[in-house]
């Protein structure tokens, strides 16, 4: 199995879902240039333009990451048996294509490149949103009194943040989306609902009948951490986040915090959740090699 071949199989996941993916990522800013132009936009007397512009475009950016990362869960289910489904398994399993790198491909697409392809959209139509906002709001004279060169160098330094955001997401959400896609393989419609419960479910009867916590405790800490990639300021006191004044402080400050993110990486509960992720690929191989 060479990379050429790889990428084609790749390329097949992005020919077929792209159109939807991209949908799914213009939706919200059909949604917020509606309301820009046809409702009405209060903001406190208290805030600043500035502060709108920031807190508006860091929103729009986690919410939307967030939104990509439940349609890729829901999405989930189906993956694991859409090739025996559709009956293209025949056709796949008769070309010179690994079983593994099959299961690989679907897997980077869905857990990784599709989610960077909706950060990198969302992160764009936040700025324009935020700016569009802005502008309604205190007119062009407000707009033009934002401080833009320190924004670019903001602008600038969240880029690497963001990107780190769906790395580190990826890794916490892609144990409980490939276990999601294996039991679906082997268990078809209800393949969902049973890893959901064996998890949710049979951390609870650990806990609470075996005095054995450490799977709620695992699952609430791959939770947390997801949460945390992706929603900044969730780690951190609301207030201590530099606003208006403390603007220039906001590149070293998201600086801080993307090692934060990768520091907390190395954490037991991720050992635990690369050991699910292998366990389940490994079931999502073996069942294609069966059908």
């Amino acid at each position: 199995m060479n990379s050429t071949t790889f990428l084609a199989l790749m390329q097949r996941e992005w020919m077929q879902h792209r159109r939807g993916w991209l949908i799914f990522s213009a939706v919200p800013l059909c949604m917020m240039l509606f309301a820009i132009v046809v409702g009405n936009v209060h903001v406190s007397s208290d805030e600043s333009a500035l502060s709108v512009l920031v807190a508006l475009a860091g929103g729009y950016i986690g919410a939307v990451m967030m939104l990509g990362w439940v349609g890729a869960g829901f999405q989930s289910s189906g993956l694991g048996q859409r090739d025996r489904q559709d009956r293209s398994i025949e056709f796949w399993r008769s070309l010179p294509v690994s079983d593994w790198a099959a299961v690989g491909a679907t897997a980077l697409m869905h857990v990784l490149v599709f989610q960077l392809m909706v950060a990198g959209i969302a992160f764009v139509c936040g700025l324009v949103v935020a700016v569009l906002t802005v502008a309604r709001v205190y007119g062009l004279g407000g707009l033009a009194s934002l401080p833009w060169g320190t924004l670019g160098t903001v602008i600038v330094a969240a880029v690497p943040r963001v990107l780190v955001a769906v790395g580190a997401a990826a890794l916490w959400a892609a144990p409980v989306m490939l276990f999601v896609m294996a039991a679906s393989a082997w268990l078809k419609r209800w393949g969902g609902i049973a890893a959901v419960g064996a998890l949710g479910l049979g951390g609870v009867i650990l806990a609470k009948v075996y005095q054995m916590p450490w799977l709620l405790q695992t699952l609430a800490t791959m939770a947390e951490r997801f949460r945390d990639a992706i929603f900044p300021v969730a780690r951190h006191d609301f207030e201590s986040f530099p606003w208006d004044g403390q603007l220039t402080q906001l590149p070293q400050w998201l600086l801080s915090d993307t090692h934060r993110v990768l520091g907390e990486l190395v954490d037991p509960a991720m050992g635990w959740g690369l050991v699910l992720a292998v366990l389940s690929f490994v079931l999502l191989v073996l069942r294609r090699q069966r059908a």
